[in-house]
């Protein structure tokens, strides 16, 4: 994987709460050197109801397809993950 810089969005391999894997879109959070692992902001389609602490993103907005997503995404800035290397697929978007 290549260098990657805050506010890049990044397509991970993340649980799926049912004991799997699944594609997710998260925001870089740190730069990171080449093949390191990303500290990272928490994405998903699932609106929890806290608009305070959640962003919504069309995925037909103009952000949305700068972040590359493909679906309507809610922003958790209060749910940071740290991703390993190996849990990075392709960068998507900004």
């Amino acid at each position: 994987m290549v260098k990657l810089h805050r506010g890049d969005v990044i397509e991970v391999l993340a649980p799926d709460g049912k004991g799997g894997l699944k594609s997710r879109p998260v925001i870089v959070l740190h730069n990171v050197p080449k093949n390191a692992d990303a500290v990272s902001v928490y994405c998903t389609t699932q609106n929890d109801g806290d608009e305070k602490n959640t962003i919504f993103v069309s995925a037909n907005s103009i952000q949305g397809k700068e972040m590359g997503i493909t679906k309507d995404t809610y922003i958790r800035p209060k749910k940071i993950l740290t991703i390993p290397a190996k849990s990075i697929r392709r960068l998507i978007g900004k």
